[in-house]
């Protein structure tokens, strides 16, 4: 979080141009999801299968094999539909995405290396190695990108270098993983691959495709809106954009570490039918997350006025971009595991139905509100993507397994959450920029954790304090 506050927060807004942090922008989210469609759904095999195929003596069966092999069919797939839709991606109005339109085939080869990260990343975290995944993406390539910045700032390298730099670092991850996989004894390739020998060809392709599906609709949902206000009203807004989403997103970062390990914890509880386990990490991750997340995005816009302290007076369009992307990172907090219970259970079906539907009604969203709203608007679709998303994910669950996560405790955090707003909000800010951000990050915390801690609203987060306290005052 330090890290990508110092480079997304701090150095790209003064040093880039909005068109520039547009740039960097769409070619993630162009990336991000053509590298997901590119697996096939091999990553959602790996995740919900793998437990079956595990045997290191008999090499997984092949199973790293056949991630090489329909690794490489996924890419040439995706180097089929790319220059198909090439002319679409640069946008209609060349005018508003021209540098968009000089980088465009830096696509390529990030969405080789981000296609090859997903699916090691999942045979690495089904080997029980969660941590490397999530240390080479959040920490990793974000330092590599530091580097590149702050190169970029002291005029020794110009901005075609520094793209070049960006892209390595997207790429990087991949080939440290590749090392890392080589290194634990776990780059077992065989001429022979018989997953058959363990689970049906069908089943194996069922999960695939749907997995497939979910995961791109998925990813389209989260990254669709920076490639419409792109195609409807240019880079330069795309940029202004990318930047005030990011302070939104940061509700989020604390679950993804969860998401990482808790996949592999889940798909083993259903293969041994462990429904006590499952119930018991959806209702903690649901509360947990929601404690966290509320009181994330309570710093985040109690802070409002320090963080255009931060950015320049030409991201202001973007405050309310701040409080919606804050608030649709919520509902995925507050809907803690039901995105891996789904994928993992019997009905993931349903799970591939619903995102798949989840798109158009995002894109239609997004047609709506952005030519209304601008960039606010598109985060306002997002949060009512996300709404929609987490109520038919709930449903799903609840109609099929009779899970149900909620009870007062939820309504406890919220109307603690409300009343630490209003006390905070009135209180005097101080004159001086940074010790205003300690004093009012500080309030908001004590007013906010106290009633939780006190009233054990969440065992883990009291378990969690707990812990902090014999570290910082040991006996």
């Amino acid at each position: 979080m330090v890290i990508g506050f110092i480079t997304t927060g701090l150095l790209f807004p003064r040093f880039l141009s909005t068109d520039e942090n547009g740039l960097l922008k769409l070619l993630v989210a162009w990336s991000t999801i053509f590298g997901q469609f590119a697996t096939l759904g091999v990553n959602n095999v790996t995740v919900r299968l793998f437990p079956y195929f595990r045997d290191k003596e008999k090499k997984h069966h092949g199973y790293l094999t056949f991630i090489f092999l329909v690794s490489f069919i996924g890419f040439l797939a995706f180097l089929g539909l790319f220059f198909f839709m090439e002319p679409w991606i640069a946008g209609p109005d060349q005018s508003k995405s021209a540098l968009f339109s000089q980088y465009l085939y830096f696509i390529v080869p990030i969405t080789f290396f981000t296609l090859l990260f997903n699916n090691l990343d999942a045979y690495f975290r089904s080997l029980y190695k969660a941590v490397s995944g999530s240390f080479l993406k959040e920490v990793v390539q974000r330092f590599i990108i530091l580097i590149a910045i702050s190169l970029f700032t002291v005029d020794l390298i110009n901005f075609p270098q520094f793209v070049i730099l960006y892209s390595v670092a997207l790429c990087m991850p991949s080939v440290i993983m590749m090392a890392l996989i080589v290194i634990s004894g776990e780059f077992l390739i065989t001429t022979r691959i018989r997953l058959t020998a363990v689970i049906s060809k069908n089943e194996v392709f069922k999960v695939a495709i749907y997995g497939m599906i979910t995961g791109f609709s998925y990813l389209a949902i989260i990254n669709i809106d920076s490639i419409m206000i792109n195609q409807i009203v240019g880079t330069s807004l795309t940029g202004i954009y990318a930047i005030t989403s990011y302070f939104g997103t940061l509700v989020s970062i604390p679950s993804r570490g969860f998401i990482r390990i808790g996949a592999s914890v889940i798909a083993t509880s259903f293969k041994e039918q462990d429904m006590k386990t499952i119930d018991d990490i959806y209702h903690r991750s649901c509360l947990s997350q929601f404690i966290i997340g509320v009181l994330i995005l309570l710093g985040i816009w109690l802070n409002i006025s320090n963080v255009f302290h931060i950015l320049p007076e030409t991201y202001l369009p973007g405050k309310y971009v701040i409080l919606f992307i804050g608030i649709s990172n919520l509902i995925v907090m507050v809907g803690g595991a039901n995105t891996i219970i789904i994928s993992n259970s019997p009905f993931y079906k349903f799970n591939a139905y619903a995102t798949l539907f989840l798109v158009v009604l995002t894109v239609l969203f997004n047609w709506i509100f952005i030519p209304m709203y601008g960039i606010a608007g598109a985060a306002f679709a997002s949060v009512l993507a996300m709404l929609l998303f987490n109520i038919t994910k709930f449903l799903i669950i609840y109609l099929n397994l009779g899970l149900q996560p909620y009870n007062l405790k939820f309504v406890y955090v919220l109307i603690i959450g409300i009343l630490t707003y209003l006390l905070v909000r009135f209180l005097p800010e101080l004159s001086n920029f940074y010790l205003n951000i300690v004093w009012i990050s500080g309030i908001t915390t004590v007013i906010f954790m106290a009633p939780v801690l006190i009233f054990k609203i969440s065992p883990d987060i009291n378990e969690l304090y707990n812990k902090i306290l014999k570290v910082v005052f040991p006996k």
